[in-house]
This record gives C-alpha cells, structure tokens and sequence, in this order.
C-alpha cells in the first residue's frame, strides 16, 4: 500500500533527523520527539500486519472459487481502512513534530502527508462509507458498499 510506504518513509526520515539533528550532531533529546518515534514505528508496524493479514485473508476467502458471505471482505476493507488511517495519523504526527519547515513544498514530507490524506479518502478504503456499510451488514440490512463493484 502507498500510504504504508509514505508513513515507513516518514519515520525513517524522522528517526534519522533526531539521530543527528541535536547540538553538534548528537542525537536530539527531547522526550516528544522520543515518543513520537516510538509510537509512529509501532503504529506503522500494527498497520503492516493488518494490511498483510488482510491480503492473507483475503486470498483464503476466494481460494476455493467460492462467493463469501457479505461481511468478511467488508470487514477486510475495513481493516486496512483502518491501517491507512494509523498511516495517515503517523504523517500527521511527525509532520506536526517537524516544525513549520515540514509544510514547505520542497520538504518530501509534506508530500507524504499531502499524498497520505489523499489516498486515505479514495473510495476504496475511506472508512466513512465502509464502516457505516459494515455496520449494516453485520445487522442483516442493506447497504451500499463504497468502492468497485464486483459482479
């Protein structure tokens, strides 16, 4: 997934600023950008395996040339709507650890950040729709699943 590429990009490029960015190149020491990091590898890590988990699952649903039911490609739709929001929030968050200077057109990160909100609101993985479709299904009623149709 793009989105999981741009958020495991950001957070090498942070990672690496605070190795080094601090007086005289020494590592920077300050306890927000230690949790930042922490939490943005972590939450990149999570979004991985649901991404990774989804494909493997999804792979097992059709394996067998059958149709399943409704709910379980939904529900898998929904994992990685929800792994490509924790990418867009890591963006997010080191974006606005960065500084302004994170916001200025030459900065790749603002065009991670930029590309990350983009993708999160395509059709396919916007959780809008697919959490309210999902919502409906699960109680037996009809819904308009968002995205591409498959006949």
């Amino acid at each position: 997934s793009p989105i999981l590429g741009a958020a495991r990009g950001a957070v090498a490029a942070y990672r690496a600023r605070l190795a080094t960015g601090g007086p005289d190149g020494a590592p920077i020491d300050r306890a927000l950008d230690h949790e930042c990091l922490a939490r943005s590898e972590t939450a990149v890590r999570i979004a991985e395996l649901a991404i990774r988990d989804a494909g493997h699952r999804l792979i097992a649903l059709y394996g067998d040339g059958g149709t399943p039911p409704a709910e379980a490609p939904l529900a898998l739709r929904v994992q990685v709507s929800h792994a490509a929001e924790m990418c867009k929030t890591v963006l997010r968050a080191i974006s606005d650890a960065s500084g302004s200077s994170a916001h200025l057109l030459g900065n790749p990160l603002q065009r991670a950040v930029r590309d990350g909100t983009m993708l999160a609101t395509h059709a396919t993985i916007n959780p809008f729709g697919l959490t309210e479709a999902l919502g409906k299904v699960m109680l037996g009623l009809q819904a308009t699943i968002p995205g591409p149709r498959v006949n």
